[in-house]
């Protein structure tokens, strides 16, 4: 095979991001089969799973603009078609799970992706295509935060917000098998399902507020770990950051604009502008291999298992309802498209 093969007057269907589309700003289109080179891999997608930057990435300044014309999605699962000549950690064949390449032609929505085998690991014998595809970005994020920013350790108290989302699922099992006490904090109607996944406590936010509710227990964790705040949502940090305890850590996977401009301002300066015990984390990619391999032991063993919301079709109409569904911010689990 050469280093650039291609599949000559072949053409595959994908979601792509188009302005011009109104509603969800995209639409699916037929595009080029990928090229696969030298240190890449061929695979046919059985399923993708969604997560909130798939639709935010067009609004972003800057990024946005180049965003027209790109294939939607990060999570996906599927069956290595074929490989280039110098990739020999995976074969065809091989049942694959991993990050895609969101902002270029190789994102997850698509039935046939090219892809990093650096971005890739082995899907585990105790999971299926759906359930794989929902691992990577919630599961990947929360092992991230809760073992690197936190520094999780056994009998931690961890308090984690949105403990019913795709992340907050991932982060209550992440956090009991680090041997940490985990409260959580979600809707009553989710309480059964979070106090499965290893929470000790559960908050329901619709019965009271999480400082109403720990009113008077002072500065009770070592780690929060916040799934919830975002720019269009309740900043939780003035609510909860009271109840860390000296040299605990808050981590946010998302948070209001001011504290985006000193995240960036201290990455370009590198002088810490963030405020103090304060973290907001970004996917690390470059640990995927690593990371995915420990999430596949955790799958096997029975310590963190895939909660799945609901399950589209790969049509217009089943996008769609699947992009309507996640921005409705009420998911439990994740949303997954199933390939044709």
């Amino acid at each position: 095979m050469s280093a650039a093969s291609s599949e000559p007057g072949q053409h595959r269907r994908a979601v792509v991001y188009d302005a011009r589309a109104g509603g969800l700003g995209m639409k699916i289109k037929t595009v080029p089969m990928p090229r696969v080179g030298d240190n890449q891999m061929l695979v046919s997608v059985k399923a993708a799973s969604l997560n909130p930057v798939d639709y935010k990435l067009p609004k972003l300044p800057l990024v946005g603009l180049t965003a027209d014309g790109k294939v939607v999605g990060i999570d996906f699962s599927g069956v290595v078609e074929r490989v280039g000549p110098s990739v020999d950690n995976f074969k065809a064949g091989d049942r694959v799970y991993g990050f895609a390449q969101p902002m270029t032609e190789h994102g997850a929505l698509s039935p046939f992706i090219m892809c990093d085998p650096g971005r890739c690991s082995k899907i585990p014998q105790a999971a299926d295509f759906a359930q794989a595809a929902s691992i990577p970005t919630a599961s990947v994020t929360s092992l991230q935060a809760l073992r690197d920013a936190a520094c999780v350790k056994e009998g931690d108290k961890v308090l984690i917000l949105g403990g019913s989302g795709g992340c907050g699922i991932a982060g209550v099992q992440i956090a009991a098998s680090l041997g940490a006490e985990v409260t959580a904090v979600c809707s009553g109607a989710n309480a059964d399902l979070v106090r499965s996944m290893g929470a000790k406590r559960v908050i329901d936010y619709k019965v009271q507020t999480v400082s109403e509710a720990l009113s008077g227990e002072g500065k009770t964790f070592d780690a929060v770990y916040d799934t919830v705040t975002s720019p269009e949502d309740k900043d939780y940090y003035s609510e909860c950051s009271f109840l860390v305890k000296q040299g605990g850590t808050y981590v946010g996977i998302n948070a209001h604009a001011s504290d985006w401009l000193r995240y960036f301002g201290s990455r370009v300066s590198g002088i810490p502008l963030q405020k103090r015990g304060f973290k907001l984390i970004i996917t690390n990619h470059l640990t995927a291999p690593q990371d995915l391999s420990t999430l596949s032991e955790m799958i096997e063993d029975g310590s963190l298992r895939a909660v799945l919301d609901t399950t589209f079709e790969f049509t217009g109409e089943g996008v769609c309802g699947a992009f309507e569904r996640l921005k409705s911010r009420r998911t439990v689990g994740k949303i997954v498209v199933a390939m044709p």
